[in-house]
């Protein structure tokens, strides 16, 4: 069982916003920053690694002074960077994300103290390390060093994580033909598994996979022209469902998760609804700047786009008469966004909601066999929703369930490297790919990209259809 101190040390780190570097796998590439904030940041780290340390908090766990400065600055680094990254889609460090990042780590460190700030941090590292040995049975001592097969992002030597391993029992090193191979002892097993149930009871599981959702997001420059391949009737669904949601003309609107604008602007929300005005509302740089181009285009009066999340949404209470929904709550924590939409809206406002229920494709034999290294798809917090989550949901949180439906839209799966970009893009499959280090899945990626390739030889059907719900809320 995980020892009570690591548990609150995750806690605090979830509490403070703080992140690690896994999510950097789904930017693919290295933080950087500039010559004057490198030397903030240098500053910065010595002085917290100055703090007390209490050896009590981190029991047996062994740690030097080179791995307290490393662990700060990575912590630093990540924070900052994927603020920096949601905000511009780059990996370069701006003063505003480092300094936030700065302060939010002294938040905790005042709170917990620095070893606390150092759990935290380390357990993330070490899962990291911990499958990618699980999962390859046994890794060669220079592939774990390097990083190369599970954290690549990591620009230092894994030298230090790995003798810090070996002291507590995690690893031990065997012989091999060509060299030493790093492999997991039964203790290293056992703590492979209690991390997983720290990370499920502290919340950090779906924590760090949607900040790998979100900067997935952030690279997907071609979304418009993806959906239409995958989905080709999607956009006749997006104008059936802004006919639909009987909002009237000159409203105050909210948009959230409106992406690259393709239901507002190419889908005819915009020119359909005619609002007085309207807040578009994404955390994605990219898909906002596709969306601003569009509405320059057509010279929109009245838009603005925010940066932001369901979960937190940056307005004051009643700004708005109406708001929609589609193809996005799915990726939200509906417990936290939907009292979110209920506080913005004005009494007597409505919220349309389309969301996807399930994938029966998937349940096809001929797609079992193209994903069948992926077992299953992810009928959980994400991706997929229950077909009661949505109404419950929004119950809870105050609203009146006008009414709920389903639609089918068209799925066209017959482009092996596009069907198989989208599944592991869009995390279809996240219970099996969060199990993966890095490298395992790009190869699987090749893998299941060979796979649809000779289904479809073989003259395999790959179009299916797939059900979305809509449900119509109001606030009273």
């Amino acid at each position: 069982m995980y020892a009570p101190e690591a548990e609150k040390s995750v806690r605090l780190f979830l509490k403070y916003g703080l992140v690690s570097d896994p999510w950097q796998a789904a930017a693919r590439g290295h933080p950087t920053l500039d010559p004057d904030l490198e030397s903030t940041l240098r500053a910065v780290v010595n002085e917290i690694a100055s703090e007390p340390l209490d050896r009590l908090v981190l029991d047996s766990w062994p740690i030097t002074q080179a791995q307290i400065e490393t662990g700060i600055r990575e912590v630093l680094l990540s924070s900052g960077s994927f603020d920096a990254y949601l905000a511009t889609g780059s990996l370069t460090l701006t003063a505003a994300s480092l300094h936030e990042a700065i302060r939010r780590v002294r938040l905790l460190v005042r709170e917990g103290g620095l070893a606390r700030l150092m759990l935290g941090y380390g357990y993330t590292a070490l899962v990291e390390n911990l499958m990618a040995v699980r999962h390859y049975g046994s890794m060669r001592e220079e592939d774990f060093v390097s990083g190369r097969l599970h954290r690549p992002w990591v620009s230092r030597s894994l030298e230090y994580e790995l003798a810090a391993g070996m002291a507590v029992g995690h690893y031990e090193l065997v012989p091999g033909v060509d060299g030493r191979f790093v492999k997991l002892t039964r203790r290293g097993a056992a703590l492979w598994r209690d991390a997983q149930e720290l990370w499920r009871v502290t919340g950090y599981a779906d924590t760090r996979h949607r900040l790998s959702m979100m900067a997935e997001f952030a690279n997907l420059a071609d979304l418009d022209e993806l959906t239409n391949l995958i989905l080709p009737d999607f956009m006749d669904m997006r104008r059936a469902f802004i006919n639909d949601c009987d909002i009237p003309a000159g409203a105050k609107l909210l948009e959230v998760g409106s992406g690259s604008g393709m239901l507002t602007f190419d889908a005819g929300l915009y020119d359909t609804l005619r609002p007085s005005s309207l807040t578009c509302v994404d955390p994605s740089p990219v898909l906002t700047g596709l969306a601003m181009k569009k509405a320059k285009r057509r010279h929109a009066q009245g838009v603005r786009f925010v940066r932001g999340v369901a979960e937190s949404l940056p307005f004051p209470p009643e700004s708005f008469d109406h708001a929609l929904a589609f193809a996005v709550m799915q990726y939200t924590d509906r417990e936290q966004a939907l009292p979110e939409l209920y506080r913005v809206l004005r009494p007597g406002g409505s919220v349309a909601i389309s969301v996807p229920l399930d994938l029966p494709a998937l349940h096809q034999t001929v797609m079992q066999r193209w994903f069948k290294p992926l077992q299953r798809p992810s009928y959980g917090s994400f991706v997929f929703v229950s077909p009661d989550d949505i109404p419950e949901h929004a119950l809870a949180a105050g609203f009146r369930v006008l009414s709920v439906s389903t639609k089918t839209t068209s799925l066209d799966y017959s482009r092996p490297e596009l069907t198989v970009r989208i599944m592991m893009q869009f995390h279809v499959f996240q219970d099996t790919l969060s199990a993966l280090p890095y490298q395992a899945r790009l190869d699987l990626r090749d893998d299941l990209i060979g796979r649809g390739r000779y289904l479809l030889s073989r003259g395999a059907d790959m179009r299916f259809e797939a059900p979305m719900q809509w449900v119509w809320l109001q606030k009273p």
